[in-house]
């Protein structure tokens, strides 16, 4: 899942609300057991955004040859 909201839309938790109801229906209707999370290093917003639904930093990875490292985030089991 990727996000981007217009200036006027952050701040208001539509992230958070749209992350959560993802995740809700991966687990719930997918029966999808583990998601794992990405996000750069420079995106301190979705960082938080991530973490306050229980995540966890756990590695710094490179998720396609040739890009960036991101974070890995879990929840842990």
């Amino acid at each position: 899942m990727g996000y981007a909201l217009l200036p006027s839309a952050r701040g208001r938790g539509y992230a958070r609300e749209a992350v959560a109801g993802v995740l809700t229906y991966a687990r719930d209707v997918l029966e999808i057991p583990h998601v794992v999370a990405i996000v750069s290093p420079h995106n301190a917003t979705s960082i938080r955004v991530i973490e306050s639904l229980g995540y966890t930093r756990t590695e710094m990875v490179v998720a396609a040859p040739g890009a960036d490292p991101v974070w890995l985030f879990q929840v842990p089991q």
